[in-house]
């Protein structure tokens, strides 16, 4: 019939009496060893010495077999952490092996035993030649036995028992603070914090030095202790806001899995990417999100991070790209995007620049700025500053002295 569930008193109670039997088994240990020695007609010197190598050798098997019995009790953590345990379970690795070792045991047979009693003398052998005092084979034998399982079971159920709860209760904790106010706080700062106008020396620069400080702090967390997707993309910001780019994108990526057909995640990883200076690879990642997606506002968003990434990529082959997806881009994007127009501008000037100044980059790139200041006033400073130069943008820069230049230098602002 079934049983209902334990009490954490009565929880706590077994764990007592487990413990409490464990050292029981200690002191056991222990007394015999000393009553072995105190069974020796020997000196007060050599009684000591003798007490202390068997306490070595019991440290010794104890620390080892402790050491095979942590990794076997080491709880799993379960990737989608839908558990009442915090997101692990128990390791059952000693189930498998203890299955694997009857079947090997059953097939090889059973005389092959009868070697195990010579490996422990041996192994008796050798310990006692080592320690400076004489000590029956048997004695170490049942000394090193009793020890090797003592350890393993301690260590076996003291880490099945007690570590389970340790882990869950840091996952319980990195996840309150990626729930609290000032994780809410970040994750609106970096929401905010939109590619136009973005100086690619320092992304960060429109970002509050205390929100910096607060997403420093929050980016502290380990990824693996952020157990579901909400947790991931707040864990992402924060590392984004925080400066580490490349953790950033590692974070978005590892939520990116979890739902593949979230395209916040996507764009949330290119531009970490793009921030990192990582363009090829976040060219590959927007373009293949762009091959699963027919919705306009979402083409809108994937297209502007494409030409984001590729006019800032190597020339010639970043405005060049820039260049076809721009011009490839359908009407109905490019009368919601200033976005594109802007980048296409800067595309072109990248042009003029390394092709010689053909006056048709000119007249392309005039129109492109026209475009996205029409549609948006807040591009004018960012394609004024491409066009002064000095800088990390300063795609526009050839048309910044020129009498035939001066209706762009008008547009943006630009005393001749």
């Amino acid at each position: 019939m079934p049983t209902s569930a334990a009490t954490p008193a009565e929880v706590e109670l077994d764990l007592a009496r487990t413990f409490k039997l464990l050292t029981y088994f200690a002191v056991l240990g222990v007394a015999a060893g000393v009553l072995f020695a105190m069974s020796a007609s020997v000196s007060w010197r050599e009684w000591l010495s003798m007490v202390g190598a068997l306490l070595v050798v019991a440290g010794g098997c104890t620390m080892t077999s402790a050491l095979v019995g942590f990794v076997f009790g080491i709880p799993r953590s379960l990737q989608d952490g839908k558990t009442d345990e915090g997101g692990y379970v128990n390791n059952t690795s000693l189930e498998q092996i203890s299955d694997w070792l009857t079947k090997i045991l059953v097939g090889v047979g059973l005389t092959e035993l009868r070697q195990v009693p010579g490996a422990l003398r041996d192994l008796a052998s050798y310990v006692t030649a080592n320690l400076g005092v004489k000590v029956p084979s048997a004695v170490a034998i049942s000394l090193i036995l009793f020890w090797l399982g003592y350890g393993f079971f301690f260590a076996y159920l003291l880490t099945r028992i007690r570590l389970r709860g340790i882990l869950a209760r840091a996952d319980h904790a990195a996840r309150g603070l990626l729930q609290s106010a000032t994780a809410e706080k970040v994750e609106q700062a970096v929401d905010k914090l939109d590619l136009s106008g973005i100086d690619a020396s320092d992304p960060l620069a429109r970002v509050p030095s205390s929100v910096r400080a607060d997403a420093a702090a929050l980016a502290k967390i380990p990824i693996g202790e952020a157990q579901d997707t909400q947790a991931l993309r707040r864990l992402g910001k924060a590392n984004l806001a925080a400066g580490k780019f490349q953790d950033a994108a590692t974070t978005f990526a590892k939520a990116r899995k979890r739902e593949p057909q979230d395209l916040d995640l996507v764009r949330e990883e290119a531009r970490a990417l793009i921030f990192a200076k990582k363009y090829p690879e976040a060219v590959e990642l927007v373009q293949a999100a762009l091959e699963c997606t027919t919705r306009l506002s979402d083409r809108r968003g994937l297209t502007e991070l494409l030409m984001f990434a590729l006019v800032y990529s190597p020339a010639p082959k970043g405005y060049e790209e820039t260049i076809r997806v721009y011009e490839a881009a359908p009407r109905e994007l490019l009368e919601l995007s200033a976005a594109v127009h802007a980048y296409a501008a800067c595309a072109y000037g990248q042009r003029f620049h390394f092709a010689q100044q053909q006056p048709g980059d000119y007249a392309a790139a005039l129109a492109a700025a026209q475009k996205a200041v029409q549609m948006d006033q807040a591009w004018r400073p960012v394609l004024r500053a491409a066009l002064e130069g000095g800088g990390v943008d300063d795609d526009l820069a050839d048309f910044r002295v020129g009498d035939g230049y001066k209706e762009l230098r008008a547009l943006l602002g630009v005393a001749p």
